[in-house]
């Protein structure tokens, strides 16, 4: 709008200074140079230096219009250098985070030279408070098959019971269907985890079928004992975290809280291969 009304304003000037510049040439040309240059020249002066500020002031806001544009094109190129510096700084953290979890599966790679792992990625689980189910971002094309032990960085997470080409499925140590040889830590007894409904709602494991005369207690350590084609031993399974005697069968059922966090478990192991236990 200002600049329009300067438009305006500059053409009336010129129009203006055309018609004064035609007086004092007709003037000069009939003698009357005198009085009339004096009176053209009251009115032009002001007039030119009206015109010089106005053609000032439109250089102004040309220069400011000017200036406006090239700063939101820096601030525009800001932002989107800003965005790429954010998306690089969360890969960054999740590629750090990722090397963290491989560190700690290189540590138990040396420590158990008896097994082989590959790793891969959850990337679906079962909905609720606890994850009974899961899907891993590998499948038999990276060597996974159907009942291969899943582990985190210190304990058993489940097993694979699906593999397709490029993905994988398996349920965690809390499923229904889950079933592992496990041993007592303290005392070296032998006994069956196996799923329960009801305990996989309260997120915990079952072990059945131990004579009430065994010793066991709340806080003994629960881990694989090796026997049968899935899971290695002296993989921690979880703690005890009640006992129930069971009068009828005169049996203990015990209550194990799992090691694993399902919550934060994202990369994994998968076990393809392990020295079995015979004996």
């Amino acid at each position: 709008m200002i600049l329009r009304r300067s438009s305006k304003y500059y053409i009336a000037c010129i129009a203006a200074s055309v018609i004064l510049s035609g007086l004092a040439v007709y003037s000069h040309a009939v003698g009357a140079a005198g009085a009339l240059q004096n009176v053209i020249a009251l009115v032009t002066v002001p007039m030119t230096s009206a015109f010089d500020g106005l053609c000032d002031y439109a250089a102004d806001i040309g220069d400011y219009f000017g200036s406006i544009k090239e700063l939101k094109a820096e601030n525009d190129a800001l932002r989107a250098e800003n965005r790429r510096l954010a998306i690089e700084n969360e890969e960054a953290k999740k590629i750090s985070a990722e090397n963290e979890k491989l560190y700690e599966f290189m540590d138990l790679k040396r420590e158990r030279t008896d097994i082989h792992f590959i790793n891969a990625e959850i990337v679906a689980r079962s909905e609720g408070n606890f994850m009974t189910s899961f899907t891993l971002d590998r499948g038999t094309f990276h060597g996974i098959d159907k009942n291969m032990a899943v582990i985190t960085q210190d304990s058993v997470l489940g097993v694979i019971t699906e593999a397709g080409a490029t993905y994988s499925k398996g349920i965690s140590v809390i499923g229904a269907n889950i079933s592992a040889g496990v041993v007592f830590k303290r005392t070296g007894l032998t006994a069956t985890l196996d799923g329960s409904y009801d305990y996989a709602a309260r997120g915990r494991c079952r072990i059945t079928g131990v004579p009430t005369t065994a010793d066991v207690q709340v806080g003994d350590l629960v881990y694989t004992s090796g026997y049968g084609d899935v899971y290695p031993k002296d993989l921690l399974i979880g703690e005890v975290d009640r006992i129930v005697p069971d009068a009828l069968t005169y049996t203990l059922e015990i209550s194990v809280k799992p090691a694993a966090n399902f919550d934060d478990a994202d990369t994994v192991m998968v076990i393809t291969g392990f020295d079995r236990t015979y004996n």
